[in-house]
C-alpha cells in the first residue's frame, strides 16, 4: 500500500487525525486470559493533559481487546513515558510496541517496552522511550501482558515476544491495542533512561541519558517537585548533575521520588522525568544467636500490632545452628531475635514484608528455649510470610506453655527457593485474647446467611479429628459457631482463608448430644438441607493443627423477598443478569457481585429497590448488564440489603462462552495446601491422563483418568508453582496451580 507517512504528519499538523486500522493481526495464545493473565488496567498519561486511562476491563474476548477506538494519548519525540498496567495473575511480564512506519506490523526495532519485573495485581509502573526519530502523527501501539513461558515450558524474556503469539504460542495472555499520536520534540529535552543503582541504607546512585546541563531533585515519595532552578516543598537539589549521580545522607528503609530535568539556557528548562527507588534497611547486626536483637515492647493485640520491629535479612549468612526441622526448602540466610515472655502464651507475626528487587520470597520462623550454642526448639512454620508475585500469605505463630520471666529466642530465615534473599520486614510480638468459642458451650450464634470473620488463634481440641473426604487430621484446635435458619430449603457453607487447610464439620443436635452431618475439607464448601427454626452447629479447625484466619459465607437460603432465581445470558459476550420479585417488605436493595472462579466475589453494582421504601406486592423486574467481556467463564450473585442492615444471598450464576461450554477443565483449590479436586466438563476421549509438571516443564508425575472428578494429591511437592496439563486424543488443556 502506499506510504501514510506524509498524510499522517499532514494531519498531525493541522489537527485532524486519520489511520486505518486494516490488517493487523489478531493475537492467539491457547489459554488467553482466562487465568487472569490479562490486562486488568492500562494508564498512560501523556502530554497536553491528554491520557488513556482503560481500567478494569477483564478479560477480552480470546485474549484481545481493539480499544483503538479511544482518544489518542499525545506523545513527544525524545522523551520517557510512564505506563500503569496491572494484571489478574502475579507473575506476568508486559510489552509495548509502536507502529512507527504504519505498515500494518509490529517489527522487533518498533518494541519500545520488555519489562524485566512482573506486573503486579495492584499496578505496576513501565517506563518507555519514544525515539527522537519517531514519525510524528498517529500510531497503533499494542500493549501485551503473557505468562512468560512457551507450550513446552521454556521460559521467555519480554524481547522474545512476539506481537502476534504465533511463535513462540503462549499459553496464556493478553493484548491491548491503542492509538498514540507522536509530535515533535519538546525545545528542551528531558533525559531519558533513568535508572537506580548501588542502593544501600543511606545512599543511591542515579543515572541517565541526555547531554547537556541537568538539575537533579529528590525528596521522600509523593512530594512535589519544583521547577526549573527552584526545589519544591522537601525537595532537595543537586545541580548541576552528572550521570550517575550520587546521593547521600538518606535515611534507611524509605521510598523516595527522583526528578531530573535539564537546563538549556534560553531555551529554558524541560519537563521533570520521574524515578522511584526504596533505601535498604540498615544492615543485619543480628545474624547470629549471640547477636539476637532483643524485642521489649510486645504488643497486647497481635492483630492489630501498634509496635513492630523493623528488620533486615541483608548481609545476613546461614547460622552455624542446626537448620529448623520445618525448613524443608533450605535456608539461603537467617537472623535472630529474642524476648522475654510476658505470658505463657505469645503470638509471633510479620504483618509487612518487601523483597529488595525480587517479589517472590518466603520467610519462616522458629522459635526456642534454652541459650546459644544449647538450643531447643518449640515450634517451626516454614511460612510465615510468602509472597508469591504480589499474592501475600500469611500466618501467625503460636507459642504455648512459656515460662514468664524467661528468655526465647526466633529464628527468621529466607527459603532457598526466593528469588533474592535480601528482605526487609517488620516483626510483631504480643498477645492475644483467648478464643469463647473453644468450646461447643461457648459456640458464636452467627446469621443462618451472609459473611462472618473467625479464627482459632490459641484453642485446643475439643472432639477427635473427623474423618473428611477420606483425610483424618492428627489435631483438630477447633472453634463453634451456631445457626439457625429463618426457612426450610438448601444451605451452602463455605470456610476460606489465605493459608490454612480448613475443616468444617457440621452437626444437628445439642452440645454433648450431637450428631454429624456434613463435613469439608481444605475449603470446600458445604452444600445441604436445613429445617427452619433448628439449631445447627458448626465446628471450624485447620488441617494438623494449623491456626490462621478465615471467612465463614452461609448462602442459598429463601430470600425475605418473594423473587425468582437470578439468572443470566451473554449477548453479544457481555453478561446480562436478571430477576423478578413479586413481594418486597423492608429491601434497601441489591448488591451485584462477580467472580472468576465461583468462590472470590467483589461488588461490581449496587441497584436500589424499585419498591415505595423497599415494600411491594407486585411483580419488579430487575436488569444488569455488565460491559466484562469473558473468554471462559464468569460467576455471578447477588446480596440482598434490608433497611435494617440484614443480608441474605441469591442463587450463584455460572456463565460460559460458548466455545468453552463443550469442553473444560477446572481445578480447585487453587492455591492448595496437598489436595486438589480437578473436574472434567465434557466427553472424555481415549487415552485420557493428567500430566503435573514444574515451573520449568519437568513432569512429576503422570495419573490416567478415570472419570471426570478426581483428587490430585500434591501434599509432597515443596511449595511453588505447578502444571496440570489433560490430554486424551482430541483434547489439551493446561492449567496452573500454586502449592502453598
Amino acid at each position: 500500500m502506499p506510504s501514510l507517512k506524509p498524510l499522517l504528519a499532514s494531519l498531525f499538523l493541522t489537527g485532524i487525525g486519520s489511520f486505518s486500522h486494516a490488517q493487523y493481526c489478531i493475537p492467539t495464545s491457547i489459554n488467553y486470559c482466562s487465568d487472569g493473565d490479562e490486562i486488568n488496567s492500562f494508564s498512560l498519561v501523556g502530554d497536553g493533559g491528554s491520557s488513556i486511562s482503560d481500567l478494569l476491563t477483564g478479560c477480552s474476548a480470546n485474549g484481545y481487546d481493539d480499544r483503538t477506538s479511544l482518544p489518542a494519548v499525545n506523545l513527544s519525540q525524545g522523551v520517557d513515558y510512564t505506563a500503569n498496567i496491572s494484571s489478574n495473575y502475579s507473575g506476568d511480564y508486559c510489552a509495548i510496541w509502536i507502529d512507527f512506519d504504519n505498515d500494518n506490523a509490529f517489527s522487533p526495532s518498533e518494541q519500545v517496552l520488555a519489562s524485566t519485573n512482573y506486573v503486579s495485581t495492584s499496578g505496576s509502573p513501565f517506563s518507555f522511550n519514544i525515539p527522537i526519530t519517531a514519525p510524528l502523527g498517529l500510531h497503533r501501539m499494542r500493549v501485551v501482558v503473557a505468562y512468560p513461558y512457551d507450550t513446552d515450558f521454556n521460559a521467555l524474556l519480554a524481547t522474545q515476544f512476539d506481537p502476534c503469539n504465533v511463535s513462540p504460542e503462549w499459553m496464556y495472555g493478553e493484548t491491548h491495542d491503542y492509538m498514540v499520536n507522536i509530535g515533535a520534540a519538546p525545545a528542551c529535552l528531558p533525559p531519558s533512561n533513568l535508572a537506580v543503582s548501588t542502593i544501600t541504607s543511606n545512599s543511591a546512585s542515579v543515572s541517565w541519558t541526555g547531554t547537556g546541563s541537568f538539575i537533579l531533585e529528590y525528596g521522600p515519595a509523593g512530594y512535589t517537585p519544583g521547577t526549573g532552578a527552584s526545589a519544591g516543598t522537601q525537595g532537595t537539589l543537586v545541580s548541576p548533575a552528572s550521570s550517575a549521580q550520587a546521593i547521600s545522607g538518606l535515611a534507611p528503609y524509605t521510598p523516595y521520588d527522583v526528578y531530573i530535568r535539564q537546563d538549556c539556557g534560553a531555551s529554558g528548562f524541560s519537563m521533570n522525568t520521574l524515578t522511584s527507588f526504596t533505601t535498604n534497611a540498615l544492615p543485619a547486626s543480628n545474624d547470629e544467636c549471640l547477636t539476637a536483637i532483643n524485642i521489649t515492647n510486645i504488643n497486647s493485640d497481635v492483630i492489630s500490632c501498634n509496635f513492630v520491629t523493623t528488620g533486615t535479612t541483608t548481609g545476613a549468612t546461614i547460622s552455624t545452628d542446626t537448620e529448623p526441622d520445618c525448613a524443608w526448602t533450605g535456608v539461603t540466610n537467617d537472623v535472630w531475635y529474642s524476648f522475654t515472655a510476658t505470658s505463657t502464651t505469645h503470638f509471633v507475626s510479620i504483618p509487612t514484608a518487601t523483597g529488595i528487587g525480587n517479589d517472590y520470597f518466603s520467610l519462616g520462623l522458629a522459635s526456642y528455649s534454652g541459650s546459644c550454642g544449647s538450643l531447643t526448639q518449640l515450634e517451626c512454620l516454614s511460612y510465615l510470610y510468602e509472597n508469591y508475585y504480589g499474592a501475600i500469605y500469611n500466618s501467625i505463630m503460636e507459642m504455648n506453655n512459656l515460662t514468664i520471666g524467661e528468655t526465647y529466642y526466633l529464628r527468621l530465615w529466607v527459603s532457598d527457593y526466593s528469588i533474592n534473599a535480601d528482605i526487609n520486614f517488620d516483626l510483631c510480638i504480643g498477645e492475644l485474647t483467648p478464643a469463647t468459642n473453644d468450646e461447643c458451650v461457648g459456640a458464636i450464634a452467627i446469621p443462618a446467611s451472609g459473611t462472618i470473620n473467625g479464627a482459632n488463634y490459641s484453642t485446643t481440641e475439643s472432639l477427635p479429628s473427623v474423618l473428611c473426604e477420606g483425610n483424618t487430621s492428627p489435631e483438630a484446635n477447633d472453634v463453634w459457631y451456631s445457626f439457625t435458619p429463618d426457612a426450610s430449603g438448601t444451605i451452602n457453607i463455605e470456610v476460606t482463608d489465605n493459608y490454612m487447610d480448613i475443616v468444617a464439620e457440621v452437626f444437628s443436635g445439642t452440645c454433648g448430644s450431637m450428631t454429624s452431618i456434613n463435613c469439608t475439607d481444605d475449603d470446600g464448601p458445604i452444600s445441604m438441607t436445613v429445617n427452619a427454626q433448628e439449631t445447627y452447629l458448626l465446628r471450624v479447625y485447620g488441617y494438623g493443627g494449623q491456626t490462621g484466619p478465615f471467612t465463614i459465607n452461609i448462602g442459598g437460603l429463601p430470600l425475605p423477598i418473594n423473587a425468582t432465581n437470578l439468572s443470566g445470558k451473554l449477548v453479544n459476550q457481555l453478561p446480562v443478569l436478571s430477576w423478578t420479585t413479586y413481594q418486597e417488605q423492608n429491601n434497601r436493595g441489591f448488591e451485584l457481585q462477580r467472580s472468576l472462579d465461583g468462590k472470590t466475589f467483589s461488588s461490581i453494582a449496587y441497584i436500589p429497590s424499585k419498591a415505595a421504601e423497599g415494600n411491594s406486592t407486585s411483580a419488579l423486574n430487575y436488569q444488569f448488564e455488565d460491559d466484562y467481556k469473558i473468554s471462559s467463564e464468569v460467576f455471578y450473585r447477588y446480596i440482598q440489603h434490608d433497611f435494617d442492615g440484614r443480608t441474605t444471598q441469591s442463587n450463584v450464576v455460572r456463565l460460559n462462552t460458548p466455545t468453552n461450554t463443550a469442553f473444560e477443565v477446572i481445578t480447585y483449590p487453587n492455591p492448595t495446601t496437598g489436595k486438589a479436586q480437578l473436574i472434567i466438563n465434557g466427553l472424555r476421549a481415549d487415552n485420557s491422563r493428567v500430566i503435573i509438571t514444574d515451573a520449568v516443564g519437568r513432569d512429576i508425575k503422570t495419573i490416567p483418568v478415570e472419570s471426570n472428578e478426581m483428587n490430585i494429591d500434591m501434599s509432597e511437592l515443596p511449595a511453588g508453582l505447578y502444571f496440570i496439563k489433560y490430554m486424551d486424543k482430541e483434547h489439551q488443556r493446561v492449567l496452573k496451580i500454586t502449592k502453598k
